[in-house]
């Protein structure tokens, strides 16, 4: 239920740091001890990246600065990917994904529509519907803000707390 914020200088190594926490880098050496979840940090690595990937898809979540959305599919399919790929069918996982979007007043004609025709604002609530609807232990978030105006910044970072607080999880937000 706690929210923690990296905070610091432009290059300092903010992101870097999140990107070894939520194990997109390998950090490990063969002297790590680290553990999450019942499972070797580094023996995750030996494993391969499918071990890995099945690892962070159950127990991570992403906003990334750049939203690293599929421009081939629509908004809603984008939404809907991060709680798909746990196994939930569309017809569990879209009512999640429209009250999220009316929680950060996203309209809902956005859903239908194809990537390249949306905002950088937009886009970017759509990267944060995808994480929280998500099946998450801990959400990162690198400037999940970064591309959006204060009042909107304001009501994502509040939709955030409330389902951190709500579902008992973790933010670790730069």
């Amino acid at each position: 239920g706690k929210i923690y914020f990296l905070l610091g200088k432009s290059g300092a190594g903010k992101s870097t740091f999140l990107e070894a926490l939520g194990l997109m880098n390998n950090t490990a050496t063969e002297n790590s001890s680290v553990w999450y979840n019942g499972q070797n940090i580094l023996e995750l690595w030996k494993e391969g990246k499918n071990h890995l990937s099945d690892f962070r898809s159950n127990n991570y979540a992403f906003i990334f600065q750049n939203t690293n959305l599929m421009p081939g599919y629509s908004a809603g399919e984008n939404m809907c990917f991060g709680a798909m790929i746990n196994g939930k069918g569309i017809s569990v996982v879209k009512p999640l994904v429209i009250r999220a979007m009316d929680k950060i007043e996203l309209d809902k004609k956005v859903f239908d529509k194809r990537i390249s025709h949306l905002s950088g604002g937009q886009r970017q609530r759509l990267a944060y519907v995808r994480a929280v609807t998500a099946k998450f232990e801990v959400l990162f978030g690198d400037e999940p803000t970064g591309n959006l105006d204060k009042i909107i910044s304001h009501k994502l970072m509040n939709y955030l707390s409330s389902e951190i607080k709500e579902k008992s999880k973790i933010a670790i937000i730069v």
